[in-house]
């Protein structure tokens, strides 16, 4: 596994927020629309912003690229991340647990069909104590597949999201 301290790299994340500030502003609409009780919204924004860094430091480390890859910090359309050297597009997800899994939400459009994501690829990053460690991938037909659609949770009304275990998600870094 490989994990990526930002503190170490001279990585601002306060850096990119305040650069993609009106990015913020349009998507604090959606706001309401996340899994779970994250608590205080803006520091859970940081940390996604950090955790896309974290990544592009990994990829850049992976690929030797002197030239770093670029975040889309709040692209309008949400759909992924980073697109690594092969054109691969990534969306990039944090959880603060150790055991965390890698999570996506379904989305309908206004007639309740199912939108399929834009991303090639997911990727799980756990973030613990300034430090993001890289815990795998998966390709979105391995993820956004029905067997996987699943609770949240274990209460009766849980929210349903695709999902995967780490042990499920492949090691590494997508093409």
């Amino acid at each position: 596994m490989m994990s990526e301290d930002l503190n170490r790299t001279k990585l601002d994340p306060d850096e990119w927020f305040q650069s993609a500030a009106s990015g913020f502003r349009q998507s604090v609409n959606g706001m309401d629309r996340h899994m779970g009780d994250k608590g205080n919204e803006l520091e859970h924004r940081k940390n996604g912003v950090a955790s896309e860094l974290a990544y592009a430091t990994m990829l850049d480390k992976r690929d030797k690229r002197e030239k770093r890859y670029t975040p889309r910090v709040f692209a309008p359309d949400g759909g992924w991340d980073i697109c690594t050297s092969k054109g691969n597009k990534v969306d990039v997800k944090i959880t603060v647990y150790e055991e965390g899994r890698l999570l996506c939400d379904r989305k309908e459009d206004h007639r309740g069909q199912e939108i399929v994501p834009k991303a090639d690829a997911f990727a799980l990053l756990t973030f613990s104590n300034g430090i993001f460690t890289n815990r795998g991938w998966a390709w979105k037909e391995d993820l956004i597949d029905k067997k996987n659609f699943k609770p949240l949770t274990t209460k009766k009304d849980s929210k349903m999201v695709y999902q995967l275990n780490q042990s499920q998600l492949r090691q590494g870094f997508p093409p």
